[in-house]
């Protein structure tokens, strides 16, 4: 079986490291996590191969929603985006729509974060 696709757009090192490594201590060869701190540069690595986009929501030069709009133009459903932030998902959601993306994760919330993890883990078994 081959590896679940995870790119990760966080301009935050710290923040993408610290997803990349739980992400790979949790699932190990299962998945494969790439990691941009330019979201530029992320959104040109969106493929048909991609199984599941991370992305910040406020970042210099594009902020989520335009990765969000760039990945959609590439192929990429919606259903396969995931938003990290450090707003609520309601003050979110006044500026961009929920069914534009699979999930919204407000940042350093224990539960919200496991939200991701279920996500994930239902990958791993289909």
């Amino acid at each position: 079986m081959k590896p679940v696709k995870i790119i990760i757009i966080e301009d935050d090192p710290v923040q993408s490291l610290f997803w990349k490594m739980g992400l790979e201590r949790r699932y190990g060869e299962r998945l494969k996590v790439e990691t941009y701190s330019d979201p530029r540069e992320g959104i040109e690595r969106i493929a048909s191969d991609t199984d599941l986009l991370l992305v910040d929501w406020l970042m210099p030069h594009l902020d989520g929603a335009d990765v969000i709009q760039e990945a959609v133009k590439r192929g990429l459903s919606p259903k396969k985006i995931v938003v990290f932030s450090v707003r609520t998902a309601r003050e979110i959601h006044k500026k961009f729509a929920p069914e534009d993306c699979l999930a919204m994760i407000e940042k350093g919330d224990p539960l919200q974060e496991k939200i991701l993890f279920r996500i994930l883990d239902e990958m791993m078994t289909t």
